[in-house]
């Protein structure tokens, strides 16, 4: 499958943090990490690769023009899915120019466009202006990815192998690089690599700061700690989150390749899915001390107590306190909530298809809340897309998918 920027293959995590309206999305085969730009208001989600800035500077007015001349961006040069032509209009001061209005920025500039103008026989002549660009992201792409796919060599290469997981705080983003066997730390403003917490190597350990196929990664910022599912090793890996990610220990419990995290919002609890055996196990907020068990293994998705390959949430992530936590049931191809007590329910309507809306093999959940209503973003990872779903209203509906196969 391709891996042109703005399609997506095996999205496994996606996470928005609320700082510029940002969301982030783990493309486990293409290796990297996408960041789009989002606005709730009309659900318009535009991959960050290089967006003509309002207004273009003006550099000269012209003169002789008769009636506004038409105004022509050159087109966009990256390779990416559905590049978008930017657009504008030149409004007149006299028989000059006197600004350019974008009617569309458009997306997929590594530099910034030309501007001509069609005069139309109007007898004008002279003026220009030049066009600046938003950031695009991406360290090593520049098209709104980062991430080059490969074995690793270095702690700060740029090469992800399979990433699967995502958490942001401190401006950093956290991604478990799966068969690198390592964490990755990449600067969210510009997507550039920054270290690395475990590897380099083609092989997996079992040491304090070694991992084994780490798949999901969670955030407690009360407790001052981010804890792993170190799935190979059948751990989960504890780390105070400081700069220099000290080890703490490993969790208590007994797992058979945990596949995901669950930090509620407001909650004194952290939630671990396990895979293989099909359940939830709740532990106390230092992440190590084990408390219960939730649900049992089962495939029928409308019995909300059976649990299919369980796979992961974000709760430390702007989600609406009056919403329980929520994790995707993968393999049962639904999302479900569950309390502190256990009781484990349906969230929405959500069925399995490979329609808009529909779920096949959802790997993630993640909630935003913008003071009014409730939106739910779920990596679709078979369907290679997310899903965005909001809860105006007090109704659970489909609103747009993010990205293309």
């Amino acid at each position: 499958m391709a891996q042109k920027p703005g399609r997506m293959n095996r999205p496994t995590d996606v996470l928005q943090i609320q700082v510029e309206n940002r969301v982030f999305v783990v493309e486990q085969r293409n290796h990297r990490i996408s960041r789009w730009q989002y606005s709730t208001n009309n659900f318009d989600f535009t991959l960050s690769a290089g967006q003509v800035s309002d207004p273009p500077i003006q550099d000269d007015t012209g003169s002789n023009y008769v009636t506004a001349p038409i105004v022509v961006f050159s087109p966009p040069d990256l390779d990416i899915a559905e590049p978008i032509l930017a657009t504008g209009t030149a409004n007149l001061v006299g028989d000059g120019i006197e600004t350019i209005t974008l009617t569309n920025p458009g997306l997929g500039y590594s530099v910034p466009p030309t501007i001509t103008f069609l005069n139309e026989g109007t007898g004008g002549s002279g003026a220009m202006f030049t066009a600046f660009l938003t950031n695009s992201w991406g360290s090593n792409n520049g098209d709104g990815t980062s991430g080059i796919p490969g074995t690793t060599t270095t702690d700060d290469d740029d090469h992800f192998n399979f990433p699967t997981g995502i958490i942001f705080f401190n401006n950093v983003l956290y991604v478990p690089d799966t068969l690198n066997h390592r964490i990755r730390t990449i600067n969210a403003d510009t997507g550039a690599f920054v270290d690395s917490i475990g590897g380099p190597g083609t092989q997996g350990g079992s040491g304090d700061i070694q991992f084994y196929r780490p798949t999901f990664i969670g955030h407690n910022p009360d407790e001052g700690i981010f804890v792993v599912t170190d799935s190979r090793n059948s751990r989960i890996v504890v780390f105070d989150d400081s700069a220099s990610h000290n080890f703490i220990g490993f969790s208590d419990g007994t797992f058979h390749t945990p596949s995901g995290t669950q930090v509620p919002f407001e909650e004194d609890f952290i939630y671990y899915s396990d895979s293989v055996r099909s359940v939830v196990e709740q532990y106390d907020d230092d992440g190590i001390t084990f408390l219960q068990t939730f649900g049992s293994p089962g495939t029928d998705p409308a019995i909300p107590s059976q649990l299919f390959y369980p796979g992961n949430g974000h709760g430390d992530n702007n989600v609406d306190p009056d919403f329980d936590p929520i994790i995707s049931d993968t393999r049962n191809n639904t999302i479900k909530t569950f309390d502190s007590g256990g009781n484990i329910t349906n969230f929405g309507n959500l069925t399995a298809g490979t329609q808009d809306g529909k779920l096949y093999f959802p790997s993630s959940v993640s909630g935003i809340s913008d003071g009014t209503a409730f939106y739910v973003l779920v990596a679709n990872t078979l369907n290679n897309r997310i899903e965005a779903f909001s809860d105006l209203g007090g109704t659970f509906t489909f609103e747009t998918t993010i990205g293309a196969p």
